[in-house]
C-alpha cells in the first residue's frame, strides 16, 4: 500500500515517532515496538508486515532467543530476590577490598561466558557493588557495558 515511501522518509518518521513517545513518558520496550511496527507498515505494507510478523512467531531460532532472554531475565530476579547477588558481592569484597575493582570484574567475569543476555545476568551484580561507590544507572549501565566487553579482543570464544 504505501511501500512507495522512501527509506529515508519511512526511517525520519519513525524516529519522530520514537522520540515523540519517549517524550510523553511512554516506555522504552513500547516506544521501540510501535517504531518499528510503523517503519515496517510504512516500508513493507500491511499484507508484508502480517506475513514477516507471523513468520517470527513461529521461527525456533525467534522463539529460542525470545525464551532465553526471558528465563535470564527471571534468574536476574531470583539473584536479587534471593540475595545471592549480595552474598556474591560480600564474599567477593572480603579478597578485593576495592569496590571499584569488584565492579568492574563482575562484569567481566560474566563477559567470559558466550551467553544471549550476559547483561541481564550481571546487571543486578554491579547494581549492588556501584550502590556502594553511589554511581548514577547511566554509570552503572556503562561499567556493565564496557567491562562485559573488555574482553573481546582477546577472548576468542566472544565470537
Amino acid at each position: 500500500m504505501l511501500n512507495f515511501l522512501n527509506p529515508l522518509i519511512v526511517f525520519m518518521v519513525s524516529i519522530g515517532v520514537f522520540l515523540l513517545l519517549l517524550y510523553r513518558k511512554v516506555g522504552l520496550g513500547i516506544a521501540l515496538t510501535c517504531s518499528a511496527f510503523l517503519m515496517s507498515l510504512l516500508s513493507l505494507g500491511i499484507s508484508q508486515t502480517a506475513t514477516v510478523l507471523m513468520e517470527t512467531l513461529v521461527d525456533p531460532i525467534s522463539l529460542s532467543l525470545i525464551f532465553a532472554s526471558f528465563f535470564i531475565m527471571l534468574m536476574s530476579v531470583f539473584y536479587k530476590e534471593t540475595e545471592l547477588v549480595n552474598d556474591l558481592t560480600r564474599s567477593l569484597g572480603r579478597y578485593i577490598k576495592n569496590s571499584k575493582i569488584i565492579v568492574s570484574l563482575l562484569p567481566a567475569i560474566i563477559g567470559l561466558m558466550p551467553v544471549a543476555g550476559g547483561a541481564l545476568m550481571s546487571a543486578p551484580m554491579v547494581d549492588v557493588e556501584a550502590d556502594k561507590l553511589e554511581l548514577d544507572n547511566a554509570k552503572k549501565a556503562f561499567v556493565n557495558i564496557w567491562f562485559r566487553h573488555v574482553v573481546i579482543p582477546v577472548y576468542p570464544v566472544t565470537q
